[in-house]
């Protein structure tokens, strides 16, 4: 198809404009306030307690970041990288399989697909469907496996 989004799309026009439309600072607000303030902070030292504690003042920063983004003319590479660590899973770890890989990303990147994971929610079950068992809320991987036992036995 030339257009993905002509009248054979499984997206209604209520859902298309949905993730069409503008983020609303009440969107980023949400996303800022409702995620845990004390992690880690990623590359920029920036953790989800800044985001909070300097909303008023960074608000509109923010805000025009999103807007960028939207006009397509936001310059990823800035926020788009993470440090890569290596944890280890017990005390004097030395063999690479008793490390768990740690990937610390900017927070203002962790904003964008926080947004956009809670606009994509809605329209989800639209799109996808409904034997794929994993990724999505409720659904959970090992389904599928049980599945093919049970076919198999």
């Amino acid at each position: 198809k030339d257009d993905f989004w002509d009248h054979d799309s499984l997206l209604s026009t209520n859902h298309f404009n949905l993730l069409e439309k503008p983020f609303s600072e009440e969107e980023i607000k949400v996303v800022v306030f409702g995620s845990y303030a004390e992690g880690a902070p990623g590359p920029d030292g920036f953790p989800f307690l800044f985001y909070q504690k300097y909303w008023d003042l960074i608000k509109h920063d923010l805000f025009a970041l999103f807007r960028d983004w939207e006009a397509g003319e936001l310059d990823l590479y800035r926020l788009n990288f993470s440090l890569l660590t290596l944890v280890p899973k017990e005390p004097n770890a030395v063999k690479l399989d008793r490390f768990r890989p740690l990937a610390m990303v900017n927070y203002s990147f962790k904003i964008f697909a926080k947004c956009a994971t809670n606009r994509f929610g809605p329209v989800c079950n639209t799109l996808i469907s409904p034997n794929q068992t994993a990724f999505l809320k409720g659904r959970f991987i090992l389904e599928s496996i049980v599945a093919a036992h049970e076919v198999v036995h």
